[in-house]
Formats: C-alpha cells, sequence, structure tokens
C-alpha cells in the first residue's frame, strides 16, 4: 500500500526519451553543448569488448571534454560496486554519469548518481521507500536490453545474501537513449532478447 501511494505521488515524474537511429552517436554533442565536461560512462564487460562506445568516447575527446569509464562484471550489481564507483565518480569530479547496459549496470548507475548528492547517506539507509533525500547527478541511459530498468523509479542491490530494493523519484533517469543500431552491433542472442523485449 505505501508503495502504491508513493507511486501516485510520483506520477507526474519527467523524463528525456530520445528514439532515433544514430541517436546514441549524437549523444557526446548534446553532453558537450548542456556544459558537460567530465563524464562518468559506467557499463559492462560486453559493451566493452564489443567496441560498442569506442567513438562514443572519441567524439568526447574530440569535443574538449573527458571521459573516465567504469566497467562491471555481469554479476556486480551490489553495494561494494557501488561504492568503489561512487568514489571513482568523485575523484574524477565527475559532472554527468551515463550508463550503457542492461538493468544491472542501469542500477548501479542510479545508485552512485544519488549517492554522491546524499554522503550523509548509507546504502542501507537509503533502501525502501522515499528514503533518498536529494536529487542524484544528472543521468543519461543508453539501454541497451530493454529491461525496463532505464524508466523506472526503483534499483536492485545485492548485499551479501539479501537484495535490497530501493523505491524513489530520483532513482528515474533524466534521459534515456534508444538507438536501433545499437541493437545491429549486438550478439544475436541480445539482439533476439531486446526484440521480444
Amino acid at each position: 500500500r505505501r508503495m502504491m501511494q508513493y507511486a501516485k505521488s510520483i506520477h507526474g515524474c519527467r523524463q528525456e526519451l530520445v528514439v532515433d537511429s544514430g541517436a546514441f552517436r549524437q549523444l557526446p554533442e548534446k553532453l558537450v553543448e548542456q556544459g558537460r565536461r567530465r563524464i562518468l560512462l559506467i557499463s559492462g564487460r560486453q559493451t566493452q569488448r564489443l567496441g560498442l562506445y569506442d567513438k562514443f568516447v572519441s567524439k568526447l575527446q574530440n569535443n574538449g571534454a573527458k571521459c573516465f569509464v567504469w566497467h562491471i562484471e555481469k554479476s556486480d550489481s551490489d553495494h561494494q560496486t557501488v561504492e568503489k564507483c561512487t568514489k571513482f565518480c568523485k575523484s574524477y569530479n565527475c559532472d554527468v554519469i551515463v550508463a550503457f547496459g542492461g538493468g544491472k549496470v542501469i542500477d548501479v548507475a542510479k545508485m552512485v548518481s544519488v549517492w554522491v548528492n546524499n554522503p550523509d547517506l548509507s546504502l542501507y539507509q537509503m533502501r525502501g521507500i522515499g528514503q533518498i533525500k536529494n536529487a542524484g547527478m544528472p543521468l543519461y541511459v543508453v539501454a541497451s536490453t530493454g529491461s525496463g530498468a532505464e524508466s523506472s523509479a526503483c534499483s536492485m542491490l545485492r548485499n551479501n545474501h539479501q537484495i535490497l530494493m530501493y523505491y524513489s523519484k530520483y532513482l528515474v533517469p533524466s534521459t534515456v537513449v534508444l538507438d536501433p543500431e545499437l541493437l545491429l552491433r549486438l550478439p544475436t542472442d541480445n539482439m533476439a532478447q531486446s526484440m521480444i523485449q
């Protein structure tokens, strides 16, 4: 019941949705135009191996911005990963986060985004419904699997043998990029799953 009441209260929460062929290619220019100069890119190892974001990083650098890349392993949507990635984000004074990947990558990026601006709270204190006090850093999500995490107000993390859920309007990414060109560069099984979803 409490979740339903909170969901009604954030019904008007909006995000920018960019759906276009080549939208990801155009994202570096958009970030630079908005004055973003220090970008944290969070992705999985598979997108690194496939080189899906190499041109994105090069374009940012060619336009005078810096891009700092953090990779997470397939099973690493946990507290320890969020802690390490948040320290990484702060150490390079990043001003925007771009999450490129599926649900686990997006969940980590969401929590890094809000924890940077809520340093007085622990991850454990932020769990549950509406416990995050301050809005997070600007978060762009380039979704590769259509998991639904890109448009949700929740995140799930592992903490030892527990799964903790976070639900807040501040976990809704500010911008979502859906680029059909990316599907053509995914492995066949990933592409089929994305098209079904």
